[in-house]
């Protein structure tokens, strides 16, 4: 593709034959830019300035499979069991933002609220509720 560099109107386009040869028109004024793709390739860009002679322009395209260098992957356990104690990791349930602590039961798993406000772990009525250590609350009431 051929796009004039100031505002990325297309001015032609080709496509190569089998052995990778392509042919433009160059325009005689004007800052173009020349952008080749294929599937699975990164994109490859020049600058087309004017008046000068590209007839022998090489290009080389990467696999995109290489062009990640690096990557480093980061997680958390959303849940955590010691002894008795059960810890679930908020940040990773997904509720709205600046939603109610009743969403977030909702949506955790194992924790189930009644309708009077009584909050149930894995079967057994939730006595104590600490959020950060410190402890919130017992049950939920008036839903």
């Amino acid at each position: 593709m051929l796009l004039t560099a100031k505002d990325s109107i297309l001015t032609d386009f080709t496509r190569s034959d089998e052995e990778g040869r392509f042919s433009l028109l160059q325009p005689d004024t004007g800052q173009y830019v020349l952008i080749v793709t294929y599937p699975k390739y990164g994109e490859y860009y020049a600058d087309i300035l004017p008046k000068r002679d590209y007839s022998n322009l090489s290009i080389g395209l990467t696999n995109s499979a290489t062009l990640l260098q690096e990557v480093i992957v980061t997680g958390r356990i959303p849940i955590t069991i010691k002894g008795d104690t059960t810890e679930y990791d908020a940040r990773s349930f997904k509720v709205e933002k600046n939603a109610k602590v009743e969403d977030l039961l909702k949506v955790l798993p194992g924790i189930t609220v009644d309708a009077s406000g009584k909050i149930t772990a894995q079967g057994k009525t939730v006595e104590k509720m600490l959020v950060d250590g410190e402890e919130f609350l017992v049950t939920i009431q008036n839903w």
